[in-house]
């Protein structure tokens, strides 16, 4: 099916997100020509053609957020920009996900987490070879000569946080694929080249110097642990991952207070020292400060917002933006720029697919598989980041959620005794 060889390819360039025509990475054209090859096959069955209908849920929350950003062009400076931000928002959570949803229903799964792991190791091994061997190959592929962000580096992603956002979530799927060979049996050498694109993600992620990707690797490793674990060893990793959130709600606080007492002073022998000390003592009073400009802004306009032009990466320019900066959190970015309807919309969805991903995670059954746990463990890594990052339309993100929702649906409707899958809108958990 063309669908699929066009969302194949996507995904196999999805790193490559610097490569634009018309404003759009490839991967991004090749979604939509899957997008649009895939309804045009589908078009002439009922059954086939329910798969684009969207889920109940969010396709309740798509209307809050349509509803808010469209309330918020009252205060947009530029409307185009602002009808291509809620665009872009409603694409992801709705014809996406479908999309995602039909390379599952057509039993491409492993295919197209495949192809991911390939894209997430090219994106790792660029980052790799420039940190070890000083190239700069990753600013060629973005054409970004700012690879250097204080010591890090962005492979072919452009950014830092980028570059580590994507290899967490690769190297998830990619301990999937190892977990996989290895009860399947398969021989070593399929082992050892999982174990070296892991190690090259890992050291990818490390290269990144992104603090919010340590700390989303971590929190998905002990998710990983978790699930591989006996039921002793699990509730100490639910402790473990207790005391983690814990110390990501505290993160806020120590940022306050490296504004007002004198800079934590962390060794800087490695980049991880170097990204507590850029967090602690000069990102933090950065982030804190557009925090408390955003939340101004809100108190100013709970209801309406400041514009959904001034999405962080709507990239108007800067005479046009009224925060110079960005704010770092997904869910207060979006209250900020659309509203209480869009911010309560994109609560829904955080909601919901956290839901489902706790689910798969921490309900010890045996019906529970491989797949499942390791796609949640995913999609909860990018909810933490989400926290401390501002990026809502990344495919990469939403390729993973896309992946466990449908993997969701379908494992509901076998357990359901249902021979045919129906409208998603009747299929949530």
């Amino acid at each position: 099916m063309i669908s699929v060889f066009f969302y194949i390819l996507a995904t196999l360039l999805l790193s490559l997100n610097s490569f634009r025509y018309f404003g759009l990475p490839v991967s991004d054209w090749l979604y939509l020509f899957a997008l649009l090859s895939g309804f045009i096959k589908t078009a002439n069955s009922k059954i086939d053609l329910a798969v684009w209908i969207p889920n109940r849920v969010f396709f309740w929350a798509a209307m809050l957020i349509s509803l808010g950003a469209l309330v918020s062009l009252v205060n947009s400076k530029n409307t185009t920009v602002a009808l291509l931000e809620l665009f872009q928002q409603i694409y992801v959570i709705t014809a996406f996900i479908s999309l995602t949803f039909l390379m599952v229903k057509k039993d491409q799964t492993e295919l197209v987490i495949t192809v991911f792991v390939f894209s997430g190791v090219f994106a790792g091994l660029i980052a790799v070879v420039d940190y070890f061997w000083g190239t700069n190959y990753g600013p060629m592929l973005s054409g970004n000569p700012l690879f250097f962000y204080r010591g890090r580096y962005a492979g072919p992603l452009g950014h830092p946080n980028k570059l580590g956002y994507f290899l967490v979530l690769s190297s998830i799927l990619t301990m999937y694929k190892f977990r996989a060979a290895w009860n399947n049996g398969k021989n070593l050498g399929s082992i050892i080249i999982l174990l070296f694109f892991l190690i090259v993600q890992c050291i990818g992620i490390y290269a990144s110097g992104s603090v919010t990707a340590y700390i989303g690797m971590l929190f998905g490793l002990v998710c990983v642990l978790f699930v591989n674990s006996s039921l002793r060893i699990r509730k100490l990793l639910l402790f473990l991952l207790y005391i983690i959130v814990i110390a990501i709600l505290l993160i806020n606080i120590i940022w306050v207070n490296a504004i007002y007492n004198p800079q934590w002073q962390i060794s800087e022998r490695s980049l991880i020292g170097i990204g507590m000390n850029r967090v602690l003592n000069i990102t933090s009073g950065e982030r804190i400060y557009l925090y408390k400009l955003s939340i101004d802004y809100i108190s100013q306009s709970p209801i309406i917002g400041i514009g959904f032009d001034q999405n962080a990466s709507s990239g108007i320019s800067q005479e046009a933006r009224i925060l110079t900066g960005s704010v770092h959190n997904i869910l207060l970015q979006i209250w900020y720029i659309g509203g209480i309807f869009a911010f309560l919309g994109w609560l829904i969805v955080h909601f919901q697919i956290a839901k489902i991903a706790v689910i798969n995670v921490f309900q010890h059954s045996a019906k529970m598989t491989i797949l499942g746990n390791y796609l949640s463990a995913a999609v909860l890594s990018s909810v933490i980041m989400d926290q401390f990052q501002n990026g809502i339309y990344q495919r990469e993100k939403w390729l993973v959620i896309g992946m466990l929702v449908s993997w969701s649906w379908v494992n509901q409707n076998y357990k359901r005794g249902k021979k045919s899958l129906v409208p998603l809108g009747n299929t949530l958990i």
